[in-house]
């Protein structure tokens, strides 16, 4: 009996705590994915390939009749001639590898932060604080209702700047490594070392002139290692895979975006999740609404779970009905007047 009173106990606990203390997540997942997980991947890609700059040493050359020292630094300073093949070839993006990284970081965490100190944003954040009261709620629907075009705009919009964020930093990619970014996972994924030979070259040599006792040009041709791509080819590879995935899944999300404004039956759809004693009410509120209301009872949808959404379903029809009574029956005065 005691413990049964205890069960009872901590579940109204944890049910009252949880419809209280919730905060709402007003972006979908896939922002969540951009602005959390990506940003995240970068900045870490941005401290593992910079580790070597800070702990150790990114490029370590063998050289005779020269402080070694000076010729490392020297070497990394200027681009590094590579063996083989691409004898005359110069690369040197290695050099800002962790600095891109870090800015492309920013890059995918700027549109969240627009987003979140926009006004919308912060009005639906004031509206969740009331989300245990659904009377309350509905009364906020029902009142700004065809006001909200600004909300489902907006948000319509990060999702679509999302995309074009990725393309263009897998742009950028592309470009810092003078075009072998695009095709990179593919052509690692069917021979790695090959790939990541030719597009991450980790030994090369380097060349110095200085003076010698007699004011003649002396040269000092080194051997290099640059030890900072072995670290550099995991990292690309990881962020090719990374940014396939997301562009496709962000690509899907902007489709199924513009297929809901389109699309009534698919909005009642998304809201009742194909519960059939949901329909008949959504039907009459997508008569009483427009698409930035369905939105943000959308995101409020994923605030709350199955039980107390169809809850404030039924709520919000008999709110919608009883307004578009009163409103036509102040319509059959006027006329009678």
């Amino acid at each position: 009996m005691a413990i049964s009173s205890l069960l009872q106990l901590r579940y109204r606990f944890r049910s009252k705590s949880s419809v209280t203390n919730f905060e709402p997540r007003i972006e979908t997942w896939t922002s969540e994915l951009h602005h959390t997980a990506s940003t995240s991947l970068f900045l870490g890609c941005a401290l593992l390939t910079s580790s070597t700059l800070l702990f150790g040493e990114p490029i370590l050359c063998i050289v005779n009749d020269v402080n070694e020292k000076l010729f490392n630094t020297y070497c990394w300073s200027q681009v590094v001639f590579i063996r083989g093949d691409e004898a005359k070839k110069r690369h040197s993006y290695y050099q800002w590898v962790g600095i891109v990284f870090a800015l492309q970081a920013i890059a995918f965490y700027l549109p969240h932060w627009l987003w979140k100190n926009s006004a919308e944003s912060r009005r639906v954040k004031a509206l969740s604080r009331s989300i245990a009261n659904r009377e309350q709620i509905c009364d906020y629907l029902a009142g700004r209702r065809h006001a909200n075009a600004q909300f489902a705009i907006k948000l319509c919009a990060k999702e679509v700047a999302n995309l074009a964020n990725v393309l263009l930093q897998g742009f950028l990619l592309d470009v810092l490594l003078e075009g072998r970014f695009v095709d990179y996972g593919l052509e690692a994924a069917q021979d790695f070392s090959a790939t990541s030979e030719r597009v991450f070259p980790n030994l090369g040599r380097c060349a110095l002139n200085s003076v010698g006792p007699s004011g003649s040009i002396r040269n000092h041709d080194g051997l290099c290692v640059l030890a900072i791509n072995v670290l550099n080819e995991k990292a690309f590879l990881v962020v090719w895979f990374w940014l396939v995935l997301l562009a496709a899944i962000t690509a899907i999300n902007v489709f199924w975006g513009f297929s809901l404004f389109a699309s009534k039956a698919l909005r009642r759809f998304r809201l009742s999740d194909g519960r059939n004693c949901l329909r008949e009410s959504l039907i009459r509120i997508e008569n009483a609404i427009e698409f930035g209301d369905f939105v943000l009872l959308d995101r409020l949808k994923s605030c709350l779970d199955a039980a107390t959404f169809e809850q404030l379903v039924f709520q919000l029809e008999e709110k919608l009905s009883s307004s578009s009574c009163d409103q036509s029956l102040v319509t059959r005065r006027r006329h009678q007047v």
